[in-house]
C-alpha cells in the first residue's frame, strides 16, 4: 500500500480549537447515547423479509441530542425528519449548521457534508457472539466498545450528533454550511425508503424532442441533497481512519451449461455440462483479462487487485456418480475497475457466450482437454449443448474519487495533524450509494474510523481512542475548508 507519511505532532490531549474555541470529543455524551444507540439493534437488523429495521428507534436517541438545539428551540440547527415508508418508522435525519458569514469564493466549496451514516445493522445470532458481549447491549472491555452496529455504523452515528450538539452550544461563525445526513436501509437498499430517495435520479431523457408524451410525465421528486451538491462531501461509513478512493464496479451472474446426460461408460454418448462449464468460464476468462487488463492508474489510486471475473458458486442437479450430468450452473460475479465501464465488461461477457454458442463449442472441442472421447456435439443429438448466461443485479459502476478534490486535500491533511500519517487505499468492492451520488455530481471522498476487521463480524467492536480522533479529523476538515471562504486571498 503506498502511503504518504509525516512525523509531525498531533494535537495534544484529544482538543482542536476552531476560531479560537476548544473542541474535543465529549466522551459522556458519545458512550451514552451510543448505549441508547446499541440497546436498540436488535430492532435496526436489516434482512428481509425476515427482519425489516425500524431505524426511528435509532433515530429518536440522536434527535432527542440535536432538537433542543434546533431553531425552533432557539438554537441554530436545522433538523428534518424525512420519511418515505408509509408506516413512519424509517427515517433519515439531514442536520444543518448554517453559515453565518458570506463565502468570499462563490466557486469554492460553500459547505462540508458528513452523510452516509446508516440507522440499520447487519443481522447478529447471540448464540455467535462472546458471552460477555452480547450484540444488542453495550459493553466496555478498556478502550473497546462491543456490540452491533459499534463500527457499522452506529458509533458514526454518535460521534457526529455529538460534533453538531458542540457547534450548536459553541456557535462558531462560520462562512460555510455544514450538513451531517443520516440514513436507513444502508445494508439492504431494497426498501427505496434511504439515500436514493433523498437523492432520486434525474428522470429519463424524452425518446422524441419533437413528439410530446401522450402520458402526463409524474412531478420529480425533490432532492434533498441538492443544497449539499457545491461543496465537499463525506461518506462516513468506512475504517481505519483510511480514504478509500476507488471502489469497484460489480454485477453477478449465472451461467448455464446444457449437455446430455449419460452413463459414464459412454463418454462419447454424452455432453458432459460439467466440463462444458469450466472450458466456457475458461474461454470467457480470457476474453475478459485480454479486454481489461491492467490499467496504469491502478498504481495512482493504489489498487491491491485488477479486474476479475470468476465463478463463486457451482451446483449439478442430484445423480449418481456413475451418470454423466447433462446440467451444470454456476454463479459469480464480475469486478472492475473503476476506469474500464461496466456496461462495456457485461457486453464484452456477453458477447463470448454468444460466440460460444454461434460455433457449438468447436474452438472448445478443438482443445481435446478432456479425452479422445470428449466433445460438446455428437451425431444425432440435434438440440446440441447450449450457454446461458443472466445478470442477478443491475449493475455498480465503480468509483475513481478525485484525487485533485479539496475535500480529499483537506480530509489528508486533517488526518496527517491528528494521527501523523495518511494512507489512502482502493479496493474492487463495491460502494454502489457512492457511485450513485458522484453520477449525480456530487465531491465525495469517504473516511471512517471503525475497526475494519470487525465489519459484519461477530464481537464487533471500536476503538475509543479512533473516535476521539475522527472528531478532530472532522472537525479539522470543517476548519480547513471554511478558512479558504473567510480568506480574502483564494487558497490555491
Amino acid at each position: 500500500m503506498n502511503s504518504t507519511e509525516e512525523t509531525i505532532n498531533p494535537y495534544p490531549d484529544q482538543v482542536l480549537e476552531l476560531l479560537g474555541q476548544s473542541y474535543k470529543l465529549d466522551e459522556e455524551h458519545f458512550i451514552s447515547l451510543l448505549t441508547r444507540l446499541i440497546g436498540e439493534t436488535e430492532h435496526l437488523q436489516n434482512k428481509p423479509p425476515q427482519f425489516i429495521p425500524e431505524e426511528d428507534r435509532a433515530g429518536r436517541h440522536a434527535l432527542a441530542s440535536l432538537l433542543p438545539h434546533s431553531k425552533e428551540q432557539g438554537g441554530p440547527l436545522e433538523v428534518q425528519h424525512i420519511h418515505f415508508d408509509e408506516e413512519k418508522k424509517r427515517g433519515n435525519i439531514i442536520v444543518k449548521y448554517p453559515r453565518s458569514l458570506e463565502p468570499k469564493h462563490p466557486k469554492s466549496p460553500d459547505s462540508v457534508s458528513f452523510i452516509g451514516s446508516h440507522m440499520d445493522v447487519v443481522l447478529a445470532d447471540p448464540q455467535n457472539w462472546d458471552p460477555k458481549h452480547p450484540p444488542f447491549q453495550l459493553t466496555r472491555e478498556g478502550d473497546l466498545f462491543y456490540g452491533r452496529g459499534t463500527t457499522d455504523c452506529l458509533g458514526h452515528v454518535a460521534l457526529i450528533t455529538d460534533l453538531f450538539v458542540q457547534l450548536a452550544k459553541k456557535k462558531p461563525q462560520l462562512a460555510i454550511d455544514v450538513f451531517a445526513v443520516f440514513i436507513s436501509d444502508e445494508e439492504e437498499g431494497s426498501a427505496q425508503v434511504g439515500i436514493e430517495r433523498l437523492c432520486p435520479p434525474p428522470p429519463p431523457p424524452s425518446t422524441s424532442s419533437t413528439t410530446p408524451s401522450p402520458v402526463p410525465t409524474s412531478t420529480p421528486e425533490k432532492n434533498y441533497l441538492e443544497p449539499l451538491k457545491n461543496g465537499c462531501v463525506f461518506w462516513v461509513d468506512v475504517a481505519d481512519k483510511t480514504p478509500t478512493v476507488g471502489t469497484g464496479g460489480c454485477c453477478q451472474w449465472e451461467l448455464i451449461a446444457t449437455g446430455k446426460m449419460f452413463h459414464s461408460g459412454f463418454p462419447h454418448k454424452s455432453i458432459n455440462a460439467i466440463e462444458l462449464l469450466s472450458d466456457a468460464i475458461l474461454s470467457i476468462q480470457a476474453d475478459f483479462y485480454s479486454t481489461f487488463p491492467f490499467h496504469p492508474l491502478q498504481t495512482t489510486y493504489n489498487f491491491d487487485c485488477s479486474s476479475s471475473f470468476k465463478p463463486t458458486i457451482i451446483s449439478s442437479p442430484d445423480g449418481s456418480v456413475n451418470q454423466i450430468p447433462g446440467l451444470c450452473t454456476a454463479k459469480g460475479d464480475l469486478r472492475l475497475l473503476p476506469f474500464y465501464s461496466i456496461h462495456d465488461a457485461m457486453k464484452c461477457i456477453e458477447t463470448s457466450v454468444a460466440r460460444l454458442n454461434n460455433e457449438r463449442f468447436a474452438s472448445l472441442t478443438a482443445k481435446k482437454q478432456h479425452g479422445p472421447d470428449a466433445g460438446y456435439e455428437i451425431e444425432g443429438f440435434e438440440k446440441g449443448a447450449s450457454l446461458k448466461l443472466r445478470w442477478l443485479m443491475p449493475p455498480i459502476q465503480g468509483v475513481a474519487c478525485d484525487l485533485d478534490s479539496m475535500g480529499l486535500r483537506a480530509l489528508k491533511q486533517a488526518i496527517v495533524e491528528v494521527c501523523g500519517k495518511v494512507e489512502q487505499m482502493s479496493l474492487t468492492g463495491s460502494l454502489p450509494l457512492i457511485a450513485d451520488l458522484k453520477e449525480a455530481g456530487f465531491d465525495v471522498q469517504t473516511i471512517g474510523f471503525g475497526v475494519e476487521d470487525v465489519y459484519h463480524a461477530d464481537n464487533e467492536y471500536l476503538r475509543l481512542q479512533d473516535f476521539k480522533e475522527g472528531f478532530k479529523i472532522l472537525l479539522r476538515v470543517i476548519d480547513i475548508i471554511n478558512r479558504v471562504q473567510v480568506n480574502e486571498k483564494k487558497t490555491k
